[in-house]
């Protein structure tokens, strides 16, 4: 996260603190405010896998980044056409409410199975939209942007 962005993540929890809520409830307000800005500018989600599908391609060919559909959990509209990671993104590794900058996507696999950083860290796919650190039982979460946060611990 550039300083700029550290400024305003901070402004905006102090925002929220001062509506008399918690530190770390505000930070999870505003966490959720920025995943849900991420997801509408990276997402689209669809009632049926054949629209999502048909976004997917129409984003891929307007945009020149490549897009996949997939089947999500959520109840209203299930499915997705969502962007895949790209080489240059800048790139975070978070687990358990903390977070980490971990330089840019350099390297990604013909299949996208493992993701490089430029600080030579490896993720791999353990779905159809998330990368871990050591696979399925690895602790790390590839996230995007940089991010440097540290959830209160108890």
């Amino acid at each position: 996260m550039t300083n700029t962005n550290t400024n305003n993540y901070e402004a905006r929890v102090q925002a929220v603190e001062a509506e008399g809520i918690t530190r770390s409830d505000a930070q999870g307000i505003v966490d959720a405010e920025i995943m849900s800005e991420q997801r509408d500018a990276m997402t689209d989600r669809f009632d049926s896998m054949e629209e999502a599908v048909a976004r997917a391609e129409e984003l891929t060919a307007s945009t020149g980044e490549k897009h996949e559909a997939y089947w999500s959990d959520f109840a209203i509209s299930p499915y997705v056409a969502f962007r895949l990671p790209q080489i240059g993104d800048p790139v975070s590794k978070e687990f358990n409410g903390d977070s980490y900058p971990c330089g840019e996507i350099v390297r990604i696999s013909l299949t996208y199975s493992v993701i490089t950083t430029s600080t030579d860290e490896r993720f791999h796919r353990v779905s159809t939209a998330q990368w871990k650190q050591g696979g399925k039982g690895g602790a790390f979460s590839l996230t995007h942007g940089h991010r440097t946060k540290m959830n209160p611990h108890f």
